[in-house]
């Protein structure tokens, strides 16, 4: 089954999206706007399990990846990587986009999620998404400030 864009589009018309990259303030936005608006906040980050768990290696394979340990995991060539974080983040939009979908029939959500602003040109509105972005020379010291990544970096 296919449903079109314009379709989607129109069930996700309470759905506010906050997206970018690392250390550009997405989670810290959304969590404002949530609060000062009413809105709900839908976490991205904090429907993974939920989203690995209904993941299948047939159509998600980079979802279910398990890695063996954090050497496994990070230590491969950085176009892996990069190919796998890209991968696994698009196999995760149909999850994230039907969350939203059922989420938001009733109330308004702010989305903290990571979407590309290609993929979503055609099925979010233009005024209900905000890409944020930060320069590069930043991430490496913010992302890694952070105290759930502390341990990893070192």
């Amino acid at each position: 089954m296919i449903i079109q864009d314009n379709v989607i589009r129109h069930c996700l018309k309470n759905v506010y999206f906050i997206c970018g990259n690392a250390c550009a303030g997405k989670t810290t936005m959304a969590r404002m706007l949530a609060e000062k608006h009413g809105l709900f906040l839908y976490e991205q980050d904090e429907m993974y399990p939920r989203h690995r768990a209904m993941a299948e290696p047939e159509y998600q394979p980079d979802t279910c990846y398990h890695m063996k340990d954090y050497h496994e995991q990070w230590m491969r060539p950085a176009e892996e990587q990069a190919r796998w974080n890209m991968s696994s983040l698009a196999e995760q939009a149909d999850m994230v986009l039907t969350d939203l979908i059922a989420i938001s029939r009733e109330r308004r959500v702010v989305a903290d999620v990571l979407f590309a602003p290609v993929y979503d040109a055609a099925t979010v509105d233009y005024n209900h998404f905000v890409f944020l972005t930060v320069n590069r020379a930043e991430i490496r010291k913010c992302y890694f400030d952070r105290p759930e990544k502390r341990s990893f970096y070192e």
